[in-house]
């Protein structure tokens, strides 16, 4: 749609089930965490793996969202990433918790994303989903500001959220 002209290039879009979602723009908070979660993988992560920052992940001609973070193995070409090949999925909520925590979550298992953290800016927290299936994760867990968590499919990956000095 964006070749078209349907859609300016600048737009913050996503599409889930055929359906076009106009995003908000990302506030002072939103940043802030972008950036220290960018230095935290970049600081973390070798070249094996790709760290995409806020950007399309097309998953099926009818759902192409943009999560704040993912990760694959580098040796995949872009054109070719699907929702197995994700090494970590993270968004960042201050202003749509629900939706990360329930349209989103369930999206991403449908196309198989193993290891989904949904992070609330504004308490910390972290929310891990593994185990997806077509009716969502099998397993969602809360870990609290303070408590570890480190990523499934990424040894040594761990991140406290407490430890961020940001908003």
């Amino acid at each position: 749609m964006r070749r078209m002209g349907v859609l300016s290039h600048s737009a913050k879009t996503e599409l889930v089930d055929g359906e076009v979602y106009d995003m908000p723009g990302d506030g002072s908070l939103h940043r802030d965490w972008s950036d220290e979660l960018g230095r935290w993988l970049h600081r973390n992560l070798d070249a094996a793996y790709r760290i995409i920052p806020a950007s399309t992940l097309v998953l099926s001609p009818h759902n192409a969202p943009m999560p704040d973070w993912y990760v694959y193995p580098a040796s995949i070409g872009t054109r070719n990433v699907s929702g197995p090949d994700v090494s970590l999925l993270i968004e960042q909520s201050d202003t749509s918790p629900a939706y990360d925590l329930g349209e989103k979550a369930l999206l991403y298992a449908r196309f198989g994303v193993r290891d989904y953290w949904a992070i609330d800016l504004k308490t910390r927290r972290i929310v891990v989903h593994r185990e997806p299936t077509q009716e969502g994760y099998g397993f969602a867990k809360p870990f609290q500001a303070g408590e570890a968590v480190e990523a499934m499919l990424l040894p040594g990956l761990i991140l406290d959220t407490s430890l961020f000095r940001v908003g």
